[in-house]
């Protein structure tokens, strides 16, 4: 797996593998996009990849690689499209999302429902986390579930996104945190609390933020007063201030 991860260029022309797009019935009866990577030669574990919030979905660089390099290794990979992640939604309605999608893929064909695994990405970790206590989940059990950049508890997971601080071997590590984590969760969460000032335009900001639209994100930025421009600057570059802090433990 490390060599082929160190050798992967590649994810939209992987090597060794076939890419088709399915679907599956969405909790509404909808048809939700399915990716399935097809191995040569299938070993009989599949394996389920769980997305995060990101509006590529099914589709972003980091999981094509991901899928690409394991189905190399023998393994029928399947990534679901999670509608409210591919939204930046990050709330309950997730867990019914994978539970429900995990019942109708075990439900293929294709699949042996008791050779499955399952893996979330990202914020898809934290909420699968949350999500295998739904009975749907455990007819049958996955045979392992792995969680990837995932928070598990929420005092040492704010530290992280905070402060990039995590704890190796009892040892103190320090890295710079992405802004990513924090935009999300102000994105989600920010309209539900006091944050002692009107947010609505910082809310409007990140909205953008969550779309990619780094030109609108800095046209909009550029009409707020002092304070919410401050705010949002220092948000973007992951500098997070105590104001800044203080939000993100209330939320």
């Amino acid at each position: 797996y490390i060599i082929k991860l160190i050798k992967h260029k590649n994810p939209e022309n992987p090597p060794e593998i076939k890419i088709t797009d399915e679907s599956y019935t969405g909790i509404n009866g909808e048809d939700v996009p399915l990716r399935i990577f097809h191995p040569k030669k299938i070993k009989k574990l599949s394996i389920i990849i769980f997305p995060g919030a990101s509006p590529l979905a099914e589709a972003h660089p980091g999981m094509m690689n991901l899928a690409s390099i394991i189905a190399s290794l023998g393994y029928k990979v399947f990534i679901p499209r999670i509608p409210p992640l591919k939204a930046l939604n990050i709330t309950d309605i997730n867990i019914e999302w994978f539970a429900h999608a995990y019942e109708k893929l075990l439900n293929r064909n294709d699949i042996d429902s008791n050779q499955v695994t399952v893996t979330g990405i990202s914020f898809g970790g934290s909420l699968l986390l949350n999500s295998i206590l739904d009975p749907r989940m455990n007819n049958p059990k996955p045979k392992s579930l792995m969680i990837y950049g995932a928070a598990f508890d929420f005092d040492t997971g704010f530290d992280f996104l905070l402060n990039g601080e995590l704890t190796h071997n009892n040892k103190k590590i320090k890295i710079t945190p992405n802004e990513w984590g924090i935009a999300v969760i102000l994105h989600n969460f920010l309209y539900n609390i006091d944050a002692g000032f009107d947010t609505k335009k910082i809310r409007e900001v990140l909205s953008y933020r969550m779309k990619d639209d780094v030109d609108k994100v800095e046209e909009l930025k550029d009409k707020l007063n002092n304070h919410d421009k401050e705010f949002m600057e220092l948000v973007l570059k992951a500098e997070y201030n105590d104001e800044i802090k203080e939000i993100i433990y209330k939320i």
